[in-house]
């Protein structure tokens, strides 16, 4: 019994150390301080600037959560006009203790106002298609793989997508977007709502589009099941 009784304080106190050590990183460490570092990281993996024109903000318990508002990544050399995508604010976090059992709880994930401009140039060559490559083989032994990933929601208010196709002088706009999910990541199907105005560009006819459904994802074939989905259309004509 007594050496329950040690072993019940010596965790204890490990566990009152975790708590002010993470007291201390969220009281003395201001992540405004690493902006620049986080930018060059940004840049060096994606081949683009990233600018933070806001404030960050870290939080640790119950969540490790990060806020960051007016963040803006460029494009590539050679594309000129707006950036590839800048946002007003957003916030995501996941739990602390779940990562202890490789499990990853993500809470809802909240962008405020994104604008995202696609521009395929005369020539072919565009601004996001090489986002996801990587000049940098795997490691062939990476760490402890995710057991699980889960997350509260998505939300998104007042988005904007913009595709510019050069080569056919082409403008397709994505305006006044919302989008609400219910939880990602398990077996059960998830609810979606999603409603935009679509049009060709400044001075044309719009439709504005609703769309609800149940949506199971399946990450590792890149595939989207919808079903017990409805989808309404409102015609508009271009403005006088």
């Amino acid at each position: 019994m007594k050496l329950l009784k040690w072993i019940g304080i010596a965790l204890g106190a490990l566990l009152g150390l975790v708590v002010l050590a993470a007291l201390a990183v969220v009281l003395l460490v201001d992540p405004n301080d690493y902006r620049d570092e986080i930018a060059a990281r940004v840049e060096a993996a994606t081949g683009r600037p990233l600018t933070i024109d806001g404030d960050l903000r870290l939080s640790l318990f119950p969540w490790i959560a990060l806020d960051v508002d007016r963040v803006t990544l460029g494009n590539p050399p050679g594309f000129e006009g707006a950036p590839l995508l800048r946002a007003e604010s957003a916030r995501v976090g996941m739990k602390l203790l779940p990562l202890l059992q490789r499990r990853v709880e993500v809470r809802r994930i909240a962008v405020t106002a994104p604008e995202i401009e696609l521009v395929t140039l005369a020539d072919g060559r565009d601004n996001w298609s090489d986002l996801g490559e990587s000049e940098d083989p795997a490691p062939a032994d990476a760490g402890p793989r995710v057991q699980s990933l889960r997350i509260a929601g998505f939300d998104v208010v007042r988005g904007a997508l913009t595709i510019r196709d050069l080569r056919e002088n082409t403008v397709t706009r994505v305006r006044d977007l919302a989008v609400t999910t219910g939880a990602l990541g398990g077996t059960e199907p998830t609810r979606v709502e999603l409603a935009a105005l679509v049009d060709a560009g400044e001075g044309t006819a719009a439709t504005r589009l609703a769309l609800k459904a149940d949506t199971r994802l399946d990450l590792p074939a890149s595939r989207v099941q919808l079903s017990d989905w409805t989808l309404d259309g409102e015609r508009r004509p271009p403005p006088a």
